[in-house]
């Protein structure tokens, strides 16, 4: 075993002193999941678009202002920003500025008030699909109101009408009380169709105190992408690993080591244990990280023993590709096929539960999919070892059936020359 570590050391002191390939590959998951949590998992509160509004009241009377006062309420300022221009003033709209403008027709008050027809104009961005198209649906939506109310408030309507267009017609207080309880009257009658409206919807957000106990909206996604595109990387490690016996093999290396008492057992024992030590130490570095956005305990136990059956399966599948490659080119591309399929299949890029069902059928097939399911039930599931156990004991007949297969068949190569 003195011999085996010495190797062991030697090919990690060598890696040491170039360490980009390895770190550029797990840099690749920090970096992919930080993105995506960064995109749809950010601590703030989620911003929502709001549609730029400009109005043009070309009838500037009571009614139109106090339709404007509505559109610019605090309750409608959530979604809506409203900006009114002058009469005549150029369209915004032409400028690629705003939304939508909406034209309040002249005479609206008073053919509003008189039961007659109105019509508002509302000229939409094309630029602005989704938010102009929402401006469409509200404009129908207040079109409907204003026409409800002009039918439901008929009787009170005529009333302020004849004031409106009466300059002597002053109304006196009986008759102004008289039309508030017109109008009092009216809405009691709708009472049942609008008042409480028949569906509500309620909104909050966690308290001060649940959000301490709670994982960040970005740690949350982060931790939810990062198990899957671990186990990709943790994987492409154990290849760079491996892949160096063909490396050593090109460059004579391997041939001045058999040349000496070293026996090719030993020899492979040693890439083998070195290359799973390679991957161990990848994956510490990844859990150190993924460790910061980790809020509620998980099961350490549980997750060393799946990171060892993880380990094993990645230098088993390493040892079993270039068991069966000519070079050490054949064997690279071989490795990154596979790799990238069994990584879809398995859910690293793309979770399982999304996938078409008869796609679904084919992840258990996939190491990739027993160790990224094992640690996304650890880190965001607060699952067990006993939970995991199934995700432990299929990883590691992968790893023991592969590292044996494609060992004896390496050690044929050495035997016979082929690699040396």
């Amino acid at each position: 075993m003195r011999v085996v570590w010495h190797l062991v050391r030697k090919d990690l002191r060598r890696r040491m002193r170039s360490p980009l390939a390895p770190l550029l590959v797990l840099a690749f998951p920090l970096v992919f999941a930080g993105l995506l949590a960064a995109t749809f998992g950010s601590d703030n509160e989620p911003r929502q678009p709001r549609i730029d509004l400009y109005v043009e009241d070309l009838d500037d009377s009571v009614v139109s202002r106090a339709l404007l006062s509505v559109l610019q309420s605090e309750q409608a300022s959530a979604n809506l920003s409203v900006s009114r221009i002058a009469a005549g003033a150029d369209n915004p709209i032409e400028d690629g500025r705003g939304t939508a403008l909406l034209r309040i027709p002249e005479a609206f008050g008073q053919d509003l008030l008189a039961g007659r027809p109105v019509r508002l104009e509302l000229i939409k961005n094309p630029a602005q699909g989704i938010l102009s198209a929402a401006a469409e649906q509200g404009s129908h939506v207040l079109a409907e109101l204003l026409s409800a109310a002009s039918f439901a408030l008929r009787e009170p309507l005529d009333q302020l009408g004849e004031w409106t267009t009466k300059d002597d017609a002053e109304p006196s207080e009986a008759q102004v009380l008289g039309l508030t309880a017109s109008i009092y009257a009216a809405v009691e009658s709708a009472e049942v169709f609008v008042l409480p409206p028949a569906l509500t919807l309620e909104t909050g957000t966690n308290s001060a105190d649940d959000d301490e106990d709670s994982v960040s909206g970005f740690g949350s996604v982060f931790l939810f992408i990062l198990p899957g595109i671990s186990v990709w990387a943790l994987f492409l490690v154990g290849d760079i690993g491996m892949r160096e016996l063909m490396t050593e093999g090109n460059t004579g290396t391997l041939r001045r080591q058999l040349s000496s008492p070293l026996s090719p057992h030993r020899l492979l024992v040693a890439k083998a244990v070195y290359t799973g030590v390679l991957a161990l130490g990848s994956l510490v570095l990844l859990s150190v990280i993924g460790a910061v956005f980790v809020s509620a305990p998980i099961d350490l136990l549980g997750y060393g023993v799946l990171s060892a059956a993880l380990v094993l399966a990645i230098v088993g599948f390493a040892a079993a590709i270039y068991s069966i490659s000519a070079t050490e080119r054949q064997g690279a591309t071989l490795s990154s096929i596979l790799m990238l399929a069994s990584a879809f299949i398995g859910g690293s890029f793309i979770p399982v539960s999304s996938m078409p069902e008869a796609v679904q059928r084919f992840a258990p097939l996939s190491p990739f999919y027993w160790g990224a399911d094992g640690f996304g039930q650890l880190l965001r599931d607060g699952a067990q070892l006993g939970d995991i156990a199934t995700n432990v004991v299929v990883l590691s007949l992968i790893g023991v059936v592969l590292l044996t297969v494609g060992g004896r068949l390496l050690q044929r190569k050495l035997l016979r020359g082929r690699l040396a």
